[in-house]
C-alpha cells in the first residue's frame, strides 16, 4: 500500500491527537449586602480543580480591592492568593457547598471565597454563598450573581491541523478522481 492511499488515515489520526485537554476561562459577577460588586475572569485547569490565572477586581460597597494573578503553574507566588478547593472546612462552608474558589491580598487582609454547590465544569455555577472582607471593614455576604463559562468567539483563521486535514482530503479526492479516469 502506498504512502499517498494510507494519508487520509493518517492525516485523520493526527487530528484526532492534537486535540489536548484545554484550560477553562470563567466569568464572575457577584453583588454582596454591603452594595460591593466583584467582577472578573479566572482561568481553571479543564478538571475545574486548580487556578492557573485570575483577575478579579472588587468596587464599590465600604472597600475596594483587586485579586490579580501573581502565580506559577497555578500556585500563588506572593501575598495576592488564589485557590480552588474541595476539601472541606466544615466550620465555615455553608451546608450544600461542594468546592470553593478563594481570593485574598494577605499583605492588606482583603478577602473574597465563593462557595459552589457544583464542581467548576459545569455551566452556570450555582452559588452556595460568598462573603467580600475588607481590611477594615465588616464583611459583605452574597446578595446575587454568577459564574458562567462564557461561550468562546469562533477563530478567525483556522488551526494547522484543519489546513493538513483539508489538504489531505482535496489530495485523496484528487487522487481517487484521477483514477476512476484511467
Amino acid at each position: 500500500m502506498s504512502i499517498m492511499n494510507m494519508l487520509p488515515a493518517l492525516s485523520l489520526a493526527l487530528g484526532l491527537c492534537s486535540h489536548a485537554s484545554a484550560d477553562v476561562d470563567w466569568s464572575l459577577r457577584i453583588k454582596f449586602s454591603d452594595g460591593a460588586i466583584a467582577k472578573g475572569t479566572f482561568i481553571t485547569n479543564d478538571a475545574g480543580t486548580e487556578l492557573e490565572s485570575w483577575k478579579i477586581r472588587v468596587r464599590k460597597g465600604l472597600e475596594a480591592h483587586d485579586f490579580v494573578s501573581k502565580s506559577k503553574d497555578g500556585v500563588s507566588t506572593s501575598d495576592d492568593f488564589g485557590e480552588v478547593t474541595t476539601i472541606s472546612n466544615p466550620i465555615a462552608w455553608p451546608s450544600g457547598t461542594v468546592e470553593a474558589l478563594e481570593f485574598a491580598d494577605f499583605g492588606s487582609g482583603e478577602y473574597s471565597v465563593f462557595y459552589l454547590g457544583d464542581l467548576l465544569t459545569g455551566d452556570p455555577i450555582n452559588i452556595i454563598e460568598a462573603i467580600d472582607c475588607g481590611k477594615g471593614s465588616p464583611c459583605g455576604v452574597y446578595k446575587s450573581g454568577s459564574i458562567v463559562d462564557p461561550p468562546l468567539p469562533l477563530p478567525a483563521v483556522p488551526e494547522p491541523v484543519s489546513f493538513f486535514l483539508l489538504g489531505s482530503g482535496v489530495v485523496f479526492f484528487s487522487l481517487a478522481m484521477r483514477r476512476r479516469a484511467k
